[in-house]
């Protein structure tokens, strides 16, 4: 991603050699960088007009819609935009990791039928890879058990550094004041 970020830092420097298809698959691959900050340094790096391309306002739609959650709508426009996404190989596994990774520090337990299509309505077959990939447990209810939260919490001993002689000097110093 260094070398990405360093082609669109050269085109801000060099701007008679950029090419839009190479920035675009540059942003394609910031997206599939998530939930890294990636697509924000390469934004900074770009000049305003340059944003104004109908790949990179796409790519950068896509890329808000995954950072706000809005799994559903992303997936659409992936779809409608398939000819611009085939520009990075391997994006929807990209997304599809994202997706996953912001599912299990979210759910414990979620609708079977929902995380498919949050997934970008996989089929049943890809659907038990990804549940072997992440470990997830498809139940009889109709839901998919993500993980129990409550068994990775940690709880952290909290040590007092202070002694009581110390806090009855600061009391009669408090006290004295008056």
């Amino acid at each position: 991603m260094e070398a990405n970020l360093t082609l669109l830092k050269l085109y801000q420097l060099n701007p008679n050699s950029y090419n839009e298809r190479i920035v675009c698959r540059i942003f394609l691959k910031c997206v599939m960088a998530l939930p890294s900050a990636d697509m924000v340094l390469a934004k900074c790096l770009l000049d305003e007009y340059r944003m104004e391309s109908e790949c990179l306002k796409t790519i950068c739609d896509i890329s808000a819609l995954l950072e706000t959650c809005r799994f559903k709508e992303a997936w659409q426009l992936i779809r409608k935009e398939a000819d611009l996404v085939d520009l990075a190989i391997g994006f929807e596994e990209h997304v599809r990791q994202f997706v996953a990774h912001v599912v299990s520090i979210t759910y414990q337990n979620i609708d079977t039928q929902l995380l498919q299509q949050l997934l970008g309505d996989v089929n049943d077959s890809d659907f038990e890879n990804l549940c072997k990939q992440y470990n997830w447990t498809r139940k009889d209810d109709g839901s998919t058990f993500i993980s129990n939260h409550e068994a990775t919490i940690k709880s952290r001993n909290i040590e007092e550094k202070i002694e009581f002689n110390d806090m009855m000097s600061f009391i009669r110093d408090l006290s004295s004041e008056k």
